[in-house]
């Protein structure tokens, strides 16, 4: 895909995460040329930040959404934070939302200036989107939206 002149390459991923660790050859992701991305449905992230984290280490992906995150304002960013990363969350409103799951959460490389557009950000019952702006050099703004 290429987009503002920016090559970019996609990976996407929505099989289990401990499968993806074991069975994948992550070195590869490495080599990409441009812009990684990564998507994962991860069914409660705070028993998994480990594996998250190994899985960035490895992989070496530049963007990595998050979608089932199931966090809330009870989980400190301290305790989800990844090494040479930041981390754009929106958590699902437990009270207003009586459902399970949802929640999402976005890993930038720190590498990129990224900011998140709350004028386009969607939460409700049904549907959460947040968009993300990623300031490239020499080039208009790419966005990213993570959605469940």
């Amino acid at each position: 895909m290429i987009h503002n002149g920016t090559k970019i390459r996609i990976w996407y991923v929505t099989v289990h995460l401990l499968y993806v660790i074991s069975n994948m050859n992550l070195g590869d992701l490495a080599q990409i040329k441009g812009i990684t991305f990564g998507s994962i449905n991860v069914r409660s992230l705070l028993p998994k930040v480990d594996e998250v984290g190994i899985l960035l280490e490895r992989s070496n992906l530049d963007i990595l959404c998050i979608q089932e995150a199931l966090l809330d304002a009870d989980i400190l960013d301290s305790e989800l934070k990844q090494i040479n990363y930041t981390m754009h969350r929106s958590d699902r409103n437990r009270t207003t939302c009586k459902s399970l799951g949802g929640g999402i959460l976005t890993y930038c490389h720190s590498k990129y200036k990224v900011e998140m557009v709350p004028d386009w950000t969607v939460l409700t019952r049904n549907i959460e989107v947040h968009w993300l702006r990623l300031n490239l050099k020499d080039t208009r703004p790419t966005y990213i939206a993570n959605t469940y």
